[in-house]
């Protein structure tokens, strides 16, 4: 096996992976019909047979990355045919080791419904690369002309900041220097019990794309910032009517570094932390639109950002795996310091369902392990938006959840333009 170097990040990340707690995320497709197993099954083979990032372990206890060819029976055995909701549940939870490729695939048949489920490895592949892995996947389900890429791109891609670090830590460590010290401040957060279960569940919204794409363009806002902009609102909102109405509001932002490499294309997942904060007053008033819009365009993360990211360099560079892996251990039994996760991007035009998937719905999970517990992800298919509300299904009662999602529902109709 060939051992692959891995960025400080993919490293943080890989760390905080434990024996009970993995670090995945999914897409699922949901459909009235059957799919095609067996050409799904078919392409699924092939497609870890061609592509040498699916042919990556990353082990989360060394924090190490190697390379190796996985046989076609390894890569069936990562097909799953999952028959009740606990088969689903343990199917999410599972870890990715050297026995299975850093993707793998669930069929079920749910309530009448036909579901098939990527899962993903999340230190390997961050949302970007989830959409690049499908169009692939379906280019191939196609039967088009496909060309892989080669193992020397990623590792290629991979090292970016191992080369770069030294420039970047001295840029960060300038910025720190900087800060003036305040005094830690209370955060808006929204649960109904404190809970160690990691069960995630989910309501999903369903919206008409044109008619987003109204509201869009009646706020001057993307689509990624107008749901984002939606769910701080809604936040906002279920909050006062549980009394509070003081304390800030933090979202939590996954950034991709791949924009500022101009490799849009690439698999690998070089992802950084965006925390932004926002108080009361500013998500209410006249010029709240206004004041997202320019925070979210030129959002670089701030004080809050460099702290973090600056810490997750130097403990990577100096610190053994295992000793890194014991304190965010010890990280993870406290609160977490934001309100709630946010993953919103429509789905990219370069990635075409074939048409059995078009009538399906298309939705991602898969956030809520490390999160404040409550997050939105968006997604599309055809003409047809989907926002997928993931929460610890331990934390909140049914009916606040069900209230959360009412709100959101009516942030997002408020802007049409016949509202």
């Amino acid at each position: 096996m060939t051992q692959v170097k891995l960025s400080f990040q993919d490293t943080f990340l890989l760390a905080f992976e434990r024996e009970d707690l993995p670090f995945n995320s999914f897409f699922y497709f949901e459909s009235e019909t059957a799919f095609d197993l067996k050409k799904i099954r078919q392409t699924f083979i092939k497609q870890v047979e061609l592509e040498p990032q699916l042919n990556l372990i990353c082990s989360y206890e060394t924090g190490k990355c190697t390379y190796r060819k996985f046989s076609n029976s390894e890569i069936a055995n990562a097909i799953t045919t999952l028959m009740t909701d606990k088969h689903e549940e343990t199917f999410l939870a599972s870890h990715f080791d050297e026995t299975s490729p850093p993707v793998k695939l669930g069929l079920m048949n749910k309530n009448g419904k036909h579901l098939l489920i990527f899962s993903f490895h999340h230190p390997l592949f961050d949302g970007h690369a989830q959409m690049n892995y499908l169009q692939d996947f379906f280019t191939i389900y196609r039967g088009e002309d496909y060309t892989p890429r080669s193992l020397s791109d990623v590792v290629h891609f991979r090292s970016y900041f191992l080369k770069t670090s030294p420039l970047w830590y001295l840029k960060q460590l300038f910025g720190l220097f900087k800060r003036e010290k305040k005094e830690p401040i209370l955060i808006s957060r929204f649960f109904d019990h404190e809970t160690t279960s990691r069960v995630m569940s989910y309501s999903l919204l369903e919206y008409d794309k044109k008619s987003i794409d109204q509201s869009v363009r009646k706020t001057k806002l993307s689509p990624t910032t107008f749901f984002s902009f939606c769910a701080l609102r809604a936040f906002d909102r279920i909050q006062k009517e549980r009394g509070d109405s003081q304390n800030p509001v933090v979202i939590y932002i996954p950034k991709s570094m791949r924009f500022e490499m101009k490799k849009m294309r690439a698999f690998q997942n070089l992802v950084g932390f965006i925390w932004m904060k926002f108080k009361r007053e500013k998500i209410t008033n006249e010029q709240a639109l206004e004041h997202f819009r320019d925070f979210y365009k030129y959002r670089s993360g701030g004080d809050e950002i460099r702290k973090v990211l600056f810490f997750a360099g130097l403990i990577t560079k100096f610190t053994s795996y295992q000793k890194l892996r014991f304190l965010l251990e010890k990280k993870e039994k406290k609160v977490h310091d934001c309100s709630i996760l946010i993953s919103s991007g429509r789905t990219p035009k370069e990635v075409v369902f074939p048409d059995e998937f078009k009538n399906a719905k298309f939705y991602a999970r898969g956030t809520m392990y490390r999160s404040p517990g409550i997050g939105i992800l968006v997604t599309s298919n055809e003409n047809r938006d989907f926002v997928c509300v993931e929460y610890l299904k331990g934390a909140f009662k049914k009916e606040s959840i069900e209230r959360f999602c009412q709100i959101l529902d009516e942030e997002i109709k408020s802007h049409r333009s016949d509202s």
